[in-house]
């Protein structure tokens, strides 16, 4: 999912509650929460700024997201191109 642009992770949510939703580096540093709020069950897009949490531009490269709602997890990968 190579990504020019900002990023998107769809998702759905099977049970109303708290989702996360972070990016990790290459190293497993977090980069950037980019959600962290209760949602209601249904499916969800987030878009990734290709920012950090400070507000810096990432760099080029492959990230890994994860996602936890409730008790469950999920994984994936993104891989930023050139902007």
């Amino acid at each position: 999912n190579p990504a020019a642009g900002s990023p998107t992770v769809t998702f759905e949510v099977g049970a109303a509650g708290r989702v996360v939703l972070d990016i990790f580096d290459l190293q497993g540093r977090r980069v950037r929460r980019l959600v962290d709020i209760d949602r209601p069950l249904g499916l969800a897009t987030e878009t990734w700024d290709r920012a950090d949490d400070a507000g810096r531009p990432v760099r080029a490269g492959v990230y890994f997201y994860r996602l936890t709602a409730g008790d469950r997890r999920a994984t994936g990968r993104i891989v930023l191109v050139g902007r």
